[in-house]
């Protein structure tokens, strides 16, 4: 996905895992590649991909990253 590109732009797939990122976030406050890879069959580097996409060009004001412990 470029820069600036709306969801309804991409892949219908990616824009699944995207609404997926967005709801869970939402709903949980918290969201881990587990969640992509449950609903989604897809391995641990291609969530994270996925995660690491989003909020890189879609909405990088939605999610921050933390690396500390649950």
């Amino acid at each position: 996905m470029k820069r600036g590109q709306s969801i309804a732009q991409v892949r219908w797939d990616l824009a699944l895992r995207y609404r997926l990122i967005e709801t869970v976030a939402w709903w949980e406050g918290r969201l881990t590649t587990q969640h992509l890879m449950q609903s989604f069959g897809i391995s641990r580097q291609q969530a994270s991909k996925d995660i690491n996409t989003y909020i890189v060009e879609h909405a990088p004001e939605n999610l921050t990253f933390d690396c500390s412990p649950p």
